[in-house]
């Protein structure tokens, strides 16, 4: 529809500076994908895929600070991802905010969308299926790596101590 067409040029606005047209289109494309559960498993879990590969071209080719600006619009793509339920969705979104999160390199950038992921990622670590409990305590362990922020650390005690998962 076309109201959300229009979000998606909002979200990227500005970018048209200092990336392709290309990958502007890619990031686009990818985003109208993942803001729906009702696409295919197969299809998202292809766009996780794409995102995580134009992320890791943009970390060459900008500022640390324009990658959080791109890959911020993502958060709450992430955040509903992770609530789908099906494990290779859940998963694969575990694994792509890990490769994003590698891509910051300690960088404080990452915080706005770590601060966002991080609820959900101590949700499913009490998740019955181990590996999305495991998955997601893989992601958090590599945002936590990724970056070292007395927020994130104070936000994952205050929420992931109350896990119940023995497994995990």
């Amino acid at each position: 529809n076309g109201d959300d067409e229009h979000a998606d040029v909002v979200f990227f606005k500005g970018v048209d500076k200092i990336i392709t047209s290309e990958q502007k289109m890619e990031l686009d494309s990818v985003f109208s994908v993942l803001t729906s559960l009702k696409i295919s498993v197969k299809e998202r879990v292809t766009a996780l895929k794409r995102l995580e590969a134009v992320v890791e071209r943009l970390s060459r080719q900008v500022s640390l600070q324009e990658l959080g600006n791109m890959i911020s619009p993502f958060s709450s793509c992430f955040t509903l991802q992770l609530s789908d339920g099906k494990v290779k969705v859940v998963a694969q979104t575990c694994l792509t905010i890990a490769k994003v999160s590698r891509c910051f390199k300690g960088s404080l950038h990452l915080l706005p969308l770590a601060s966002h992921v991080i609820p959900a990622l101590c949700y499913l670590t009490n998740a019955t299926k181990l590996v999305v409990a495991t998955s997601a305590k893989q992601c958090m362990s590599e945002i936590l790596h990724s970056i070292h922020h007395h927020q994130v650390l104070r936000q994952v005690m205050s929420v992931g101590m109350g896990a119940k998962n023995p497994k995990v």
